[in-house]
């Protein structure tokens, strides 16, 4: 049996670190006062990039995954 090896990346882990830090600051953010007003654009940033890392390595997957159904197999025997 082949094996097919995909490349990994670490957008995906990137994305996940940028939300993680992102949705405590949006409820942090939802109330009102100086510390929700400081953490509004920092929660939104964090949202906005890890949202687009998701996107990039989403594409790069399907990339992969075109790259890797295009490969023609090969048996051994």
């Amino acid at each position: 049996m082949v094996m097919a090896r995909c490349r990994l990346h670490y957008l995906g882990k990137a994305a996940t670190f940028n939300l993680l830090y992102a949705f405590p600051l949006l409820l942090i953010a939802a109330r009102h006062g100086t510390l929700a007003d400081i953490a509004r654009p920092i929660a939104w940033a964090f949202t906005l990039w890890g949202t687009a890392l998701y996107l990039w390595a989403a594409g790069l997957y399907l990339i992969q995954f075109r790259q890797l159904v295009r490969t023609p197999v090969v048996s051994a025997g």
